[in-house]
């Protein structure tokens, strides 16, 4: 009878029984391709897909054994474990699914792995998360069958030395609405359960919502269907509100979704009965962590030990991204954050302690922002951004808290020199609820940190704020620390009588850095008055003080620091009319900003290498400067410096003669009003620079020409044409100095790529990610978008594929 049933089965044992799914599947071409080479492997015979609740792990094994049809001869089996109560039931349910009767005599387990021992089969064992005493199954299985392979799903690893574990995550989604490229997964996940939901849904118009939804709940698939069911009552942007405020909101009302999918309530409480009371205490206080935390916060916040972050890590309701740092995914976050608040007293000593860690670590990664530890302490940041900011806040309502001004020195300094000055105003501007109850020197210090994140943006507003904060030290008394403040505000103040005061002030704070032998503090006031005689006209002596600030930045290693007076000094080369000398000493101050991931400082650096290529009718270097900045200052929405970015690409235009182009895109932007003249730190420059070119074209192009295109550049979104004016601009024939076209194969690059720039450029046609070049090379994800851009610019290429193809073309690869 067993044989009967035996050769029964091998008859059918090419087919499968995967069930089928009632919607298409979407995305995850990476996900099934690293699956589907570990099943290729012959060293893993038993792979783990693990990962929280709602996160796809079913709908992907099923996925990826679907496209293995026909690779196992005897098939591919799949055991639905959900509804199975005790590990007892495991081995009947195998069977069940295979097709395999057992009968009288010996141990079921044994006739089962008897029967197995000659198969080629793909196993599938889906949901095994509750079922883990009974996991000694599977090594008994493998070890008698060697031909067989299994596929798990669970919410928690097996812990088998035969395991190979893969940690599902949500679907990719973009990082802000300004990426509106359509291929991300979670985004066409929910497109498509949208349009089956809702006829009028439009992904166009909901563009940004959708963006909203998918990053709040961090591209989980459970979680984007739920939310698309609720289109037929409500709008993207309500559901995205809902989500926002209410974990609950997220439930279906659709009769054939498994009942423990039917919320996310209650796809997170089953798996919340899966914790031991310790495990539980842990991973409630781990969620007053924003963005994450370090092995190190972890402990001394939440007093968690390594045993429960590795038992949280296993059982899906933590992350380990990288080595040392934990995440928790938003939903199961406002799932824990729920049962915390509930305990007010312990809430309450956890901020504190959570305060005092980030205000320590703010003090500490202020220092070594000064010096030669720089990069490190701001990728550091960069990593806990969300944490210093939270601390800052809370420390903020605490106002004889120690590590107040800590907090504020350290986010003031990141913020700068990230070049991400919007964010730090944001970050900053609680501090003007509390002015009158904080020490005047440190009311000064806040004030002249917002005012300088203000300029260009709210310059007036920035005025007043800089006007405030000099009375206060010309009252109370200055500090050493204000130097930074007083350097990168005085280039940008116009006022004679501010500037007066400013340097009265400048040289108080330089007998005090003199005194304490403060290079930091030092090189930051010679640059200030280097920068407040420079604009007096007297050139020799702010020579000498920019000279003087370089040889401080470059004691104390920062390279930060050091961008500001060889900024300066490039400037004065330029103005005499070096401007080789003022090109090269650009580009180690480009190069410094990418090092340091400085955005703004990029973009300045490229802005004022147009204007050197303007001033040689450099049309190759001019293109290049205006292609590189542009790639930047677009993604990023940078309205000021699109406006500057503009300027140059009108003069562009102009150096190889397509006037109707030219006077499209300066009417365009003559004509944006995202930006008031007024708020800009020189309200005239922008329209001075286009008034030039507007009066050059209309003495060069015939009048009805003219006017037309005037008109039809008048009708243009600013933004929309610049990014068409983009993909256009790399097409543009450099009329000038075109015979250097007609050199080597390898003379064609106008500009060689920098040494950096070739690593990344081979980790790239390795096929690594921005944060796999970034983690091989040390630097941050940003800097290897930067050095990118940069590639792209050189090779006069727009995609990864069409660098690597170009590269090996100049023999570069």
């Amino acid at each position: 009878m067993a044989e009967q049933a035996t050769y029964s089965r091998d008859i059918h044992m090419t087919m499968h029984n995967l069930p089928a799914q009632p919607t298409t599947f979407v995305g995850r071409h990476d996900e099934i391709a690293d699956v589907a080479n570990r099943l290729n492997d012959p060293n893993c015979r038993l792979l783990t897909l693990v990962g929280p609740g709602g996160i796809g792990k079913t709908r992907l094994a099923i996925e990826i054994a679907s496209q293995k049809v026909g690779e196992f001869p005897d098939g591919i089996s799949f055991v639905e474990l959900q509804s199975v109560a005790s590990p007892d039931f495991i081995v009947p349910m195998i069977g069940r699914a295979i097709g395999f009767t057992f009968y009288d005599g010996s141990h079921p387990t044994t006739q089962l792995i008897h029967y197995l021992r000659d198969k080629h089969l793909l196993l599938i064992l889906d949901n095994f998360e509750h079922l883990l005493l009974g996991a000694d199954i599977v090594p008994d299985i493998l070890h008698n069958a060697a031909n067989l392979k299994m596929l798990i799903t669970s919410r928690e690893a097996l812990k088998l030395q035969e395991e190979w574990i893969y940690f599902v995550g949500g679907l990719k989604f973009p990082n802000n609405d300004a990426q509106r490229e359509k291929h991300y997964d979670a985004v066409l996940l929910f497109d498509s359960r949208a349009r089956q939901i809702s006829g009028s849904f439009s992904l166009e118009r909901d563009w940004s919502h959708v963006v909203q939804i998918c990053q709040l709940v961090e591209g989980m698939p459970l979680a984007l269907e739920l939310a698309a069911t609720w289109l037929k009552s409500l709008s993207c942007a309500a559901i995205a509100t809902q989500i926002e405020q209410d974990g609950d909101f997220l439930v279906t009302p659709l009769r054939d979704f498994p009942e423990r999918h039917r919320s996310m309530r209650a796809v997170f409480a089953h798996s919340w009965t899966m914790l031991s009371p310790e495990e539980k205490a842990v991973f409630m206080k781990l969620t007053v962590f924003r963005g994450g935390c370090t092995v190190q916060a972890a402990q001394q916040v939440t007093e968690a030990t390594l045993i429960s972050l590795s038992a949280l890590v296993d059982k899906s309701f933590v992350s380990k991204v990288e080595p040392g740092r934990f995440v928790i995914h938003a939903l199961l976050r406002q799932y824990g954050r729920e049962k915390v608040t509930t305990q007010p007293n312990q809430y309450k000593q956890l901020q504190q302690r959570y305060v005092n860690y980030y205000g320590n670590l703010a003090s500490i990664l202020y220092g070594e922002l000064q010096g030669h530890d720089q990069v490190r302490a701001l990728n550091e940041i960069e990593a806990d951004i969300d944490n210093i900011t939270t601390g800052w806040q809370w420390a903020l309502h605490d106002l004889a808290h120690t590590h107040l001004y800590a907090y504020l020195q350290c986010l003031s300094l990141y913020f700068m020199m990230r070049g991400r000055r919007l964010e730090g105003d944001y970050a900053i501007r609680p501090i003007l609820k509390f002015l009158k109850n904080l020490a005047p020197q440190f009311a000064a210090q806040g004030l002249m940190f917002l005012a300088r994140l203000k300029v260009g943006r709210q310059h007036n507003i920035s005025i007043k704020l800089a006007q405030k904060a000099v009375r206060l030290w010309a009252e109370f008394g200055i500090t050493p620390d204000a130097a930074l403040s007083l350097g990168v505000m005085a280039q940008w103040l116009p006022e004679t009588e501010l500037l007066d005061e400013i340097q009265h002030l400048c040289q108080e704070v330089e007998t005090l850095a003199t005194t304490r032998r403060n290079d930091w503090h030092l090189a930051w006031i010679k640059f200030t008055l280097g920068t407040l005689i420079n604009q007096q006209e007297q050139i020799s002596q702010a020579q000498l003080l920019f000279d003087q600030s370089v040889t401080c930045f470059r004691q104390i290693k920062s390279r930060w620091g050091l961008t500001f007076p060889l900024g300066a000094i490039e400037r004065l080369l330029c103005d005499e009319g070096f401007l080789d000398q003022a090109k090269t000493m650009n580009k180690e101050t480009l190069a410094l900003c990418e090092e340091t991931g400085d955005l703004e400082g990029v973009l300045w650096r490229y802005w004022r290498l147009g204007e050197i290529a303007t001033l040689q009718r450099d049309g190759i270097a001019l293109k290049q400067a205006v292609c590189n900045s542009l790639r930047l200052a677009l993604p990023m929405s940078f309205t000021l410096w699109q406006h500057i970015i503009g300027t140059l690409a009108v003069k562009l235009l102009l150096l190889h003669q397509r006037w109707e182009q030219a006077v499209e895109l300066a009417a365009s932007l003559q004509n944006d009003r995202r930006i008031e003249r007024r708020n800009l730190a020189h309200p005239d420059w922008l329209d001075e620079q286009l008034n030039i070119a507007l009066a050059t074209l209309e003495d060069t192009v015939p009048a009805l020409v003219f006017f037309a295109s005037k008109q039809r550049g008048s009708l243009q979104h600013f933004e929309t044409y610049l990014t068409r004016f983009l993909d256009d601009i790399c097409e543009v024939t450099t009329s000038i100095n075109e015979d250097r076209h007609t050199q080597s194969t390898i003379e064609t690059l106008v500009e060689p790529l920098s040494d950096r720039e070739l690593e990344v450029l081979k980790l790239i046609n390795d096929g690594l990610s921005n944060r796999e070049v970034a983690e091989k090379l040390s630097i941050t994800v940003g800097t290897v978008k930067v050095h990118t851009r940069n590639i792209y610019g050189k090779l006069n290429v727009n995609s990864r594929t069409q660098a690597v193809a170009r590269a090996r073309d100049l023999l570069l690869l």
